[in-house]
Parts: structure tokens; C-alpha cells; sequence
């Protein structure tokens, strides 16, 4: 998980990644961090369960949307993990409801 979190980190301070990528892994921090419910999770069509996909959602966003130069640049684990990594955020982040993938977009 360290390597995990340092890669997110890194990822966030790249300038090479995509900004809108950049705010959608923000937007969907703050959603999950913001303590009094702002945004109402019916705004997203989401119930508390549909909560824990969002951030392998941001995992999505941010993994595949960067490029593999720059996610070997900042991943120094084994490559193989990176790729499964990638591979699982891809297909969880298609369990999503449908207006959460329509909001992400081709970001990722």
C-alpha cells in the first residue's frame, strides 16, 4: 500500500499527467472526505455502498490516464504489479453507476 500511495502522490505533482485527470481524482477525494455531505450522493446516483468504487474509480482516472513512461518513472515496485494494478482499477471502475462514467468521461 506505501507504493501505492508514494505512486498517487507522484502522479498528483507530475506535470505530464492530464489536469482534468488531476481534477477528478480531486472532485472525488473531496466527495469522499467532505464530513457533512455537500454533495448529495443522490446528485450522483450513488448509496453508501456505491461509495467504495469511487476510489478505485480515481485509481482508473489516474493509472490509466498517465502515461507508461511516467508511471515507470514513479512506480518502484515490480512492473507486473503496476499492470494488474491498472488492469483491476480498469474493470472495477466499470462497476460505477452510469452517471458516474458519463461525469469521468474519456479521462483515464
Amino acid at each position: 500500500m506505501p507504493a501505492i500511495g508514494k505512486l498517487v502522490v507522484a502522479l498528483m505533482l507530475d506535470s505530464r499527467v492530464p489536469r482534468t485527470n488531476k481534477m477528478i481524482v480531486g472532485a472525488i477525494t473531496a466527495y469522499l472526505v467532505d464530513p457533512i455531505g455537500i454533495v448529495p450522493r443522490r446528485f450522483l446516483g450513488l448509496r453508501r455502498v456505491n461509495d467504495l468504487i469511487l476510489p478505485v474509480v480515481a485509481l482508473d482516472v489516474l493509472l490509466n490516464g498517465a502515461d507508461d513512461e511516467v508511471l515507470r518513472e514513479h512506480w518502484h515496485g515490480d512492473p507486473e504489479v503496476l499492470r494488474s494494478l491498472r488492469r483491476l482499477a480498469r474493470r472495477g471502475s466499470a462497476l460505477a453507476p452510469a452517471k458516474v462514467q458519463r461525469l469521468i468521461g474519456s479521462a483515464g
